[in-house]
């Protein structure tokens, strides 16, 4: 009769470099395409934000401004005399990733109660603007990466991936 002694040693090691290799291989992916996750990351917080401010402005009946700069961007609402910083949506703005800028900034619009991108200038009117385009950029190892969030006048969002 033959006892149960558990694995061997050459077993367990195989085992340990089969885990190893997938590691290495896990971890040199993420390096390598570091500057694309963040890309990516800060493109799905950007159009996760839009989608949650055209629900407010229905919610709430406001019309809600976004202001972009070259690294940042914010969110304000329209009180009936003034733009207010909001503070409560999640992410009121502040640095983006720190190898990704926004392309074509200034960039500022409004968000109405009824979706409709309209002009900065008169929250009150509906006077809709042009497509709006959201271009983030990163300069990664090979070469430079853009992400391209469109915002149509009727409120559609398409997004486009140009990865080098």
């Amino acid at each position: 009769m033959k006892k149960n002694r558990g694995f061997t040693l050459i077993e367990l090691m195989v085992v340990m470099a089969f885990i190893g290799i997938m590691l290495a291989i896990t971890l040199g992916y993420g390096f390598r395409n570091k500057d694309r996750i963040n890309l990516r990351n800060d493109a799905n917080e950007i159009t996760g934000q839009i989608y949650k401010i055209k629900q407010r402005t229905a919610r709430e009946n406001k019309t809600i401004r976004m202001t972009f700069t070259s690294n940042s961007y914010s969110y304000s609402i329209w009180d009936g005399l003034a733009w207010k910083l909001l503070d409560e949506i999640g992410y009121h703005g502040g640095e983006t990733a720190s190898n990704v800028s926004i392309a074509g900034t200034p960039l500022a619009f409004c968000i109405n109660s009824r979706g409709l991108v309209v002009k900065p200038d008169a929250p009150n009117q509906f006077e809709l603007l042009g497509t709006q385009i959201i271009k983030l950029r990163s300069e990664g190892d090979k070469g430079l990466d853009e992400i391209n969030i469109n915002l149509y006048p009727y409120g559609g969002i398409k997004v486009e991936k140009d990865f080098k």
